[in-house]
């Protein structure tokens, strides 16, 4: 009796010690911080980064082009200068304040420019086109009634299935584009017929297309089309056959050419008559972009630690690229997406690439846009001033280059890196 009398103490000692147990884990469950709380809903880059102006040579954000062309280009490009007119890439990226006035406060604008000298047509018909070879109407001024686009157009009325306007790419900004380069050509297009593609890639003079826009068999339409991105309807990127850019190499020496043909495909003995406006031409292999680099120790004297981050930042569309306003800045055109990349530190290798897709009509005010960007990986034993990550913020989509890279200006401002769980 006595031993089971002590084993019921026994019992019920046991059982208060584990009464007081759990009431003190409990309270000190409650006591306990989330390593993390000091992170929540901070900005993690630091005062300097949280804008992105001054856009200049010596600022934290800074712009960069890399051209694969160049072979003794290092692989995260050569910065641009933007205060040197000189710059032998400043045609690839525009960085700078856009000097807006009220509304604008911290506004910078990032643009990947036209490089097609007078892409809308709204100034006159240059000599860099040749149309000796057009017997009909090649020129540019107000659309005729049913071909209108925005503003100004060029107007095109062939009279004969051979007829050719000629465009030398050595009248390209920038110049002839090297052996190697590849470039995205988009415009848009109004006809009453079948509003097939006609650019071609010449050599000089030639009359054999080396390579040819192959767009085809979209009918008539009310409202203008635009190359490519209308044509890739319902095509999936394994079936895609639409060529939307013209790759330069040595079969094009001395003088490429890009020929816009008045007729249509030999099987087809339709002549245009309609539109063009909108023509624009970039380098699809080129990659230009503002960056910054993140030391280990950020803001707030908190480190940049392996997680998952949150990159937003405020958009607004730029003024001066309103095809429709007559003010309009001369061949600027409306950015249709941004992309942002994170790499670890002194990594050639993104972690992660996020694309957004821009409407004009959504964006007449400020938005925030929000990337999330997940497994972000530090590399272990960084100094406080080392750097621990870059951000690279492109002005338009550089991954997929026959379907969405184009040319285009936009205003960004107020940057801004947190950290979540």
């Amino acid at each position: 009796m006595e031993k089971e009398q002590s084993g019921k103490n026994i019992s019920g000692n046991s059982l208060k010690g584990c009464m007081l147990a759990l009431l003190l884990l409990s309270i000190t469950a409650c006591n306990v911080t989330n390593p993390l709380q000091a992170y929540l809903e901070v900005n993690l880059l630091p005062e300097s980064h949280q804008s992105f102006l001054p856009a200049a040579a010596d600022g934290i954000w800074r712009a960069y082009v890399y051209d694969p062309t160049q072979l003794a280009e290092p692989e995260t490009g050569i910065a641009i200068d933007p205060t040197n007119p000189g710059d032998a890439r400043a045609h690839f990226l525009v960085f700078e304040d856009p000097a807006l006035g009220a509304g604008y406060t911290n506004a910078a604008r990032l643009e990947m420019p036209n490089l097609m000298p007078n892409g809308d047509f709204e100034a006159a018909l240059g000599a860099e086109w040749d149309a000796a070879l057009f017997t009909g109407t090649f020129a540019d001024g107000a659309a005729g009634v049913g071909y209108e686009i925005n503003q100004n157009v060029l107007n095109v009325d062939s009279n004969a299935t051979d007829d050719r306007a000629d465009f030398a790419l050595s009248n390209l900004t920038g110049g002839q584009p090297p052996h190697g380069s590849t470039l995205f050509v988009r415009y848009d297009i109004r006809s009453d017929g079948f509003p097939l593609n006609r650019l071609q890639l010449h050599n000089g003079a030639s009359t054999d297309a080396l390579q040819t826009l192959n767009a085809s068999g979209l009918s008539a339409v009310a409202a203008p089309l635009a190359f490519p991105i209308d044509y890739f309807t319902g095509i999936t990127e394994e079936d895609a056959d639409i060529r939307s850019t013209f790759t330069i190499s040595a079969s094009s020496d001395p003088t490429p050419t890009m020929a816009m043909v008045g007729g249509l495909l030999d099987d087809q003995g339709t002549l245009l008559t309609g539109s063009i406006d909108n023509l624009r031409v970039g380098r699809a292999d080129v990659r230009s972009y503002i960056r910054a680099r993140v030391p280990a120790l950020a803001n707030e004297d908190l480190r940049i630690i392996s997680g998952s981050y949150t990159f937003s930042f405020e958009v607004r569309r730029d003024p001066t690229a309103d095809l429709d306003d007559a003010g309009k800045e001369p061949n600027r055109f409306p950015s249709t997406g941004i992309s942002v990349e994170l790499f670890a530190a002194d990594s050639s290798a993104s972690m992660n690439g996020k694309e957004i897709t821009l409407d004009w009509d959504d964006l007449a005010n400020w938005t925030e846009v929000s990337l999330n960007f997940g497994g972000f990986q530090v590399p272990a034993g960084l100094d406080d001033d080392e750097i621990a990550m870059e951000i690279r913020i492109y002005s338009n989509n550089p991954h997929n280059y026959e379907r969405t890279s184009d040319v285009g200006s936009i205003l960004i401002r107020n940057p801004k890196l947190e950290l979540y769980q």
